[in-house]
């Protein structure tokens, strides 16, 4: 986490791309350490549940504005691949973590032209606590 982050208030923000009941799962525990959790919505009952949980609720297309004040970006979604216009404005000290599972949705090499940290790991749905056990990982590491 950037030293302007730390300033503002203290807390990791974290944004998660996709949906579903999995996501729903990462999102309540993200909210029960104590990180900002952003999420992507698509409907009205999207955004209901983020809220529920706590989560900040945003359109996909926002997400290039968004970028700059997230330290750790999740994607799930194969429908919303993470690509230029989001990586670009991500802080340099943020990371990526790809949990769609194969192709991806994440652009590794636009990433590394970025020299942004870029993480695939096995897809989130049917092995949800090891990748709980990345995603805390990484959030220590932060």
């Amino acid at each position: 986490m950037g030293p302007a982050h730390q300033e503002a208030n203290g807390r990791i923000a974290v944004c998660v791309v996709g949906d579903g009941d999995v996501v729903v799962q990462l999102l309540e525990r993200l909210a029960n350490m104590g990180v900002r959790v952003h999420a992507t919505a698509d409907t009205i009952d999207d955004y209901s549940v983020l809220e529920r949980i706590g989560a900040v609720p945003h359109r996909f297309e926002d997400m290039p504005a968004v970028a700059a004040g997230i330290d750790l970006l999740i994607s799930t979604s194969f429908s919303r691949p993470i690509g230029a216009t989001v990586l670009a404005r991500l802080p340099e000290s943020a990371v990526v973590i790809d949990l769609a599972g194969p192709p991806g949705s994440v652009d590794f090499e636009v990433a590394q032209r970025l020299a942004r940290r870029a993480i695939w790991e096995p897809p989130v749905d049917g092995r949800f606590d090891a990748s709980w056990r990345s995603v805390a990982d990484q959030i220590e590491k932060l």
